[in-house]
């Protein structure tokens, strides 16, 4: 006799599609997880639906849209083009996938991502190794600063539906948003934001920081913000030599006259 098939309470469902209404969760994603949940923790006396639902929101916060979502329920593609000037109503939620400054010069970015790499490996070394170096980093650890922050001015965040990648800029400062400490996979809820040319522009009032972690998301990350930095130091030194300028000067002359 064959079984019927799980399904999702409606006010689990209604839960979900109020808190991520554009892109949709997968429904058939949805069944799958909530089944896994229940069957891992139903047999637990303590186990209620409320702890359910925070079972369901942590697996959304930590997986990709690219997996989860339903293909084509978010954003449209035009969005992005750069003759489009629209106000995006919303409510949508997407997901951070990469983010840089652009306010800050590339060679004072990439000179900080330099000092934050050797300060991630010599914290490796200090807990892996058994060399006169690594013993002192285990030792001194507990005195080692926190990794070197970012320089901030105006933050660019790359926002995805799990299939169309949305450019926004911060046009107030975000506080909830940072370079080098937000992590990648973050779900971001806006509400009536200005598109103009195929750029969302944020401002306190329009976003909400939900919170979320993707590995995956995470690692390539790291390697875009690599080889963005490059593209941008080559671009700063041809631009900087022309004018007669550092590329710390070249950005501050931009950001005076509008250019970001």
């Amino acid at each position: 006799m064959a079984t019927k098939p799980f399904k999702v309470h409606k006010r689990l469902l209604r839960r979900v599609n109020t808190a991520y209404p554009c892109p949709r969760i997968s429904q058939e994603w949805l069944r799958t997880t909530v089944q896994d949940r229940v069957n891992t923790h139903g047999h637990q006396a303590d186990f209620n639906f409320p702890m359910l639902c925070q079972e369901i929101s942590d697996a959304i916060e930590g997986s990709s849209f690219a997996n989860i979502t339903e293909p084509g329920s978010g954003l449209s593609e035009w969005v992005t083009r750069d003759y489009t000037h629209v106000l995006l109503k919303g409510p949508v939620v997407l997901e951070l996938v990469h983010l840089t400054d652009v306010g800050i010069s590339a060679m004072t970015l990439e000179g900080v991502r330099q000092e934050r790499e050797r300060q991630i490996y010599l914290d490796r070394v200090g807990h892996t190794s058994n060399s006169q170096e690594g013993r002192m980093q285990r030792e001194l650890r507990w005195v080692r600063p926190e990794l070197e922050p970012y320089p901030r001015r105006r933050l660019k965040l790359f926002l995805s539906d799990g299939s169309v990648e949305l450019q926004a800029i911060e046009l107030e400062h975000l506080p909830n948003l940072e370079l080098g400490v937000t992590p990648m996979g973050t779900k971001v809820h806006l509400k009536d934001v200005e598109i103009v040319g195929g750029v969302a522009c944020l401002r306190k009032k329009n976003v909400m920081v939900m919170g979320g972690i993707v590995e995956s998301l995470q690692k390539l990350h790291h390697l875009r913000l690599y080889e963005e930095l490059s593209r941008r130091m080559d671009s700063e030194e041809s631009d900087a030599g022309m004018e007669g300028v550092s590329p710390e000067e070249l950005y501050l002359e931009h950001l005076n006259i509008g250019d970001l």
